[in-house]
């Protein structure tokens, strides 16, 4: 029956992990856990006490009675150990249960007390720092792109773009799962030979009121929130940076990944390294040394494993709209955990109209 649970555990540990982001995916990974504990609770007591279930022990108090009766009676007035005068319905009832169920009370009241979000002003500089894909939009480069070209493109040529991106779409996940860096330098390919400033006439003319309507309220209420605190607000993203100037009059600090251009053309490749996972938070650090920053009292929003090292470099790391991992990692740390959606009446799939010819 143990093995038994173990397999169905492992076997549904497989399925969530793989299940899109939604709040169906967390409780089913917080439904999961539980299932996991107590799977590990009896595994951790059926190893520790499997052995005596196949012993046959008498336990005599021959000894016990030997020692007291070589006592004196003042000396079994000092150290009483008489099993027979203890009161045991009292112990048990007012003393040991009381005490054991109160500490687990307790244990059950903090696990039930979500951790929330507590923006205070400080004297001095505090960051407030937001992904963008996943965290302050639902979409992501793959999105972005297909939105530029169809703005780009008459109606009846979309079906040809899409077979051309979806197609290609189990080789971009596959090098996302191995490399995020890689996925994006393959996939900032597509842009080679686009004119950078076509790229961006669309982009103001066309796309960027469409990203800002896909923009979740909730998240933009938190970003003013930390701008009437004082804090400086950066957007830090792997989005093509003609993509992030839309959200320029929220931030401070608008940091996307920098395509490389010769002749007002793009190249296909990236002028710099993609800021991803620890290359975040290595950014973060030098940043906050240059400006004078206190990262501890700082504030990260992001909804990616991906993300840990930067949500680890500040004091006040939130989780939006997590993945199955982050949303792990960020429960055992009780780090608060956020869930951002579309503004409601906001449609799942929308598309940019096209341009004027």
């Amino acid at each position: 029956m143990l093995r038994r649970a173990e397999r169905l555990t492992d076997v549904a540990e497989q399925i969530v992990t793989h299940l899109p982001k939604s709040q169906t995916m967390r409780d089913a990974v917080s439904r999961l856990d539980r299932d996991k504990a107590r799977v590990d609770f009896v595994k951790r007591y059926s190893d520790l006490y499997g052995m005596y279930t196949e012993t046959e022990v008498v336990y005599t108090d021959e000894r016990v009675v030997a020692l007291w009766n070589s006592l004196t009676p003042e000396e079994q007035g000092r150290f009483p150990f008489d099993a027979g005068v203890i009161d045991w319905k009292h112990y048990l009832q007012d003393v040991h249960s009381p005490a054991v169920t109160q500490s687990l009370r307790e244990l059950s009241r903090r696990d039930r007390e979500k951790p929330t979000v507590k923006i205070r002003t400080r004297d001095e500089p505090v960051l407030a720092l937001f992904d963008m894909e996943g965290t302050i939009i639902s979409s992501n480069v793959v999105e972005s792109y297909v939105w530029t070209r169809f703005a780009d493109l008459e109606a009846d040529e979309w079906p040809a773009e899409l077979v051309s991106v979806f197609g290609r779409i189990p080789t971009y996940l596959t090098i996302d799962r191995r490399d995020r860096g890689d996925f994006l330098r393959t996939f900032f390919r597509r842009y080679e030979g686009a004119s950078v400033e076509g790229v961006q006439r669309l982009i103001d003319g066309h796309v960027a009121e469409f990203m800002l309507q896909k923009a979740s309220p909730a998240g933009v209420r938190r970003i003013r929130e930390h701008r009437a605190a004082g804090h400086r607000t950066v957007m830090i993203t792997a989005a093509a940076e003609p993509f992030v100037r839309p959200f320029a009059p929220l931030f401070d600090v608008l940091i996307g990944a920098e395509l490389e251009e010769r002749g007002g053309r793009y190249t296909g490749f990236m002028s710099q390294p993609p800021l991803v996972g620890e290359a975040r938070a290595a950014w973060l650090r030098r940043y906050a040394q240059q400006e004078g920053v206190d990262l501890r009292h700082s504030y990260a929003y992001a909804d990616s494993y991906s993300d840990l090292p930067l949500l680890r470099a500040v004091g006040n790391p939130v989780a939006v709209s997590p993945d199955s991992s982050l949303y792990r990692f960020a429960r055992r740390r009780r780090w608060p955990i956020e869930t951002w959606t579309m503004s409601k009446g906001m449609p799942k799939v929308r598309f940019p109209r096209a341009a004027a010819r």
